[in-house]
């Protein structure tokens, strides 16, 4: 008697753990707000109960139609015809195509919205009263030049471009409470981040010596370059060396056999010489890797590494900092985008490809 008593006691126990653990973890996230059961009449889609209407939608979907074009026009070789946006190719119509994309950007726009009023940065979003913002907005742009005042940017600014800026001002303003919210760090936690992420961040080799072979855009078309080059980066992968032989097989390309010391400075952000060493001191040896700056495109490789070496923690705090800050905020979003509620009405939905497309 006194073991079964122990036993459904023991039980008991367990399962007021749970219970506890389970409160403590719905606690630890900021809850969503009361989702309605279905959408309004004229909302196209929702996330988490944020409601999209058509001229929002639409205002996205303008910004795809260019980028689904050259996508139709480079995977398959297809142009704009009447029934270019209702034709499948590879099983995928360009209406879908275009639709998903901007479903995406949706999204993503809406989630920033919604984490933002969660995290009471904003109290909400009013598509109506963004409008009425942005024609206040470009009026006293308008009144500064008439004036001839000093006026940052286009006198002008569409209502795509501005719906970005604002977006994008809100996300650091969310990215900024999030951290102080969630992810403060102490010395310790940052110590261990360090030592998780110093072979990638801030390992360095203190002399390098590589191969490169590349083409300068003055020479060569930027086209024809990044062409040639992504072609070569095959073949080195499949065996083919990297030498002064590549010269006669590839012109205009040139070679070059470079050594860099980490004590001896390259000036300028645009400097070639400073991309191709930042990366080639954080690469592994024999490693191929293709660089891009503002006067060409190389393929570099990592021949030979003497002494590798770290950059001490306390030179690199605040970007050890930042990049733990940015790592758990990213992977918050994350969280969020794979748990996100997503509501179409498709009725409405499929509305728009009559109205846009046909």
């Amino acid at each position: 008697m006194h073991k079964k008593k122990a036993y459904f006691l023991g039980f008991c126990l367990i399962a007021i753990v749970l219970i506890l653990f389970f409160l403590a973890k719905q606690n630890s996230r900021v809850p969503l707000q009361n989702l309605p059961s279905k959408l309004s009449n004229d909302a196209i889609i929702a996330v988490n109960g944020i409601e999209v209407r058509e001229e929002e939608y639409i205002l996205h979907l303008k910004r795809e139609i260019a980028m689904t074009y050259n996508h139709f026009y480079q995977e398959y070789g297809i142009e704009n015809s009447p029934s270019f946006w209702i034709t499948p190719h590879n099983g995928i119509k360009p209406i879908d195509f275009i639709k998903e994309r901007t479903n995406k950007r949706i999204v993503e726009s809406k989630l920033i919205h919604d984490l933002a009023q969660r995290y009471n940065v904003i109290s909400g979003f009013s598509f109506a009263k963004f409008k009425s913002q942005w024609k206040d907005y470009n009026q006293q742009k308008k009144e500064a030049h008439d004036k001839d005042s000093v006026v940052y940017g286009s006198v002008f600014t569409d209502l795509h471009d501005y719906y970005n800026y604002l977006l994008n001002n809100l996300e650091i303003r969310l990215k900024d409470k999030v951290v102080k919210t969630l992810f403060v760090s102490d010395d310790l936690e940052l110590q261990q981040y360090y030592e998780k992420i110093k072979k990638d961040r801030f390992a360095y080799a203190e002399e390098i010596e590589i191969g490169l072979f590349g083409f300068d855009y003055k020479l060569q078309s930027y086209k024809k370059s990044n062409q040639r080059i992504n072609q070569i980066l095959k073949e080195l992968d499949n065996g083919l060396a990297l030498q002064k032989s590549l010269e006669k097989k590839y012109p205009p390309g040139i070679y070059q056999q470079r050594i860099f010391y980490d004590s001896v400075p390259i000036y300028g952000e645009d400097n070639p010489d400073e991309i191709i060493k930042q990366n080639a001191q954080r690469m592994q040896l024999n490693e191929h890797k293709i660089i891009r700056a503002q006067k060409g495109v190389y393929i570099i490789k990592l021949e030979k590494a003497l002494q590798f070496s770290y950059y001490p923690l306390e030179e690199v705090k605040e970007q050890v900092k930042y990049y733990y800050e940015t790592e758990n905020y990213n992977n918050l979003i994350e969280k969020e985008r794979n748990t996100a509620v997503i509501t179409i009405n498709e009725e409405v939905y499929q509305a728009i490809s009559a109205k846009m497309f046909n």
